[in-house]
């Protein structure tokens, strides 16, 4: 499916030292953001969360009848170059849903003043495009989307991020195979490995934070549908499971990051 099949951690940074610079271009307000308080909102892709996956699989496996969702909210109508820039001969948001495919029917979700130009550009995939309505939130496309899947009596989606465009086979069977045990939302995680320093609010450096209790999340979530409401609080929730991500999936911000996001394609190859 899409890209692949690589092992977590695959890509170094060493591989890239012109684009380095460009690398983590928000990187820094991220991790500054990280330290403002315990719980960090999940589009930042960084938070505190359960440290250990159960120690074995269930007596019994859950029967999983999957789709996956990919969200357009209003911020994406704001600046489609975002989904629609090309990057290694083909547009980002056609290379996310051929990596969601394999797994079952694949929703996009979107707001209405992009639904026409992204059915023209995902031309014969099997996809299905469906209207938000206007300006609306991830959480307003969740909504539309879990209407859908009801009525199909779909059981578990696959929530992906168009800020992550890379997606990895491994990493999609881990989420799946998690659902398939019995839970009901998934979050692939990374630890971190960076330096993470505490600040006031003038910008000062307090302390430094433990970073054994700090996991970066990453894309595609996954979710029984009734749970579909919950991603948006999702990294605060008791009953979250976590699996292993990949390197390569980092947040890519387009269209300035287009060369990274070359270069990390090209070297998955």
């Amino acid at each position: 499916m899409g890209e692949r099949p690589h092992r977590a951690g695959g890509f170094h940074r060493g591989r890239l030292p012109r684009l380095r610079h460009q690398r983590r271009r928000g990187g820094s307000a991220v991790r500054g953001r990280l330290l403002r308080g315990p719980r960090v909102p999940g589009g930042l892709g960084l938070g505190v969360l359960p440290g250990t996956l159960p120690a074995a699989a269930p007596d019994t496996l859950t029967a999983v009848k999957l789709s996956a969702i990919l969200p357009l909210p209003a911020e994406v109508a704001q600046q489609p170059a975002s989904v629609f820039v090309p990057v290694d001969g083909e547009p980002v948001l056609v290379r996310i849903v051929r990596a969601l495919a394999g797994i079952g029917d694949v929703l996009v979700v979107a707001d209405d003043r992009l639904t026409e130009r992204v059915s023209g550009c995902l031309g014969e995939l099997p996809v299905r495009v469906v209207a938000a309505g206007e300006s609306p939130s991830t959480a307003d496309c969740l909504a539309a989307a879990a209407q859908h899947l009801q009525q199909e009596s779909v059981t578990h989606a696959l929530v992906a991020d168009h800020r992550h465009p890379v997606v990895p086979d491994g990493l999609v069977q881990r989420v799946v195979a998690a659902l398939s045990e019995g839970a009901e939302l998934v979050v692939p995680v990374l630890p971190v490995t960076d330096t993470v320093k505490s600040v006031d609010a003038q910008g000062t450096i307090l302390d430094t934070v433990d970073r054994s209790e700090l996991q970066i999340t990453q894309y595609p979530y996954g979710a029984a549908v009734p749970r579909l409401a919950d991603l948006q609080t999702v990294l605060g929730d008791a009953g979250l499971v976590t699996v292993a991500g990949d390197a390569d999936a980092i947040p890519i911000d387009l269209p300035g990051d287009a060369s990274l996001l070359e270069a990390i394609i090209a070297c998955r190859r």
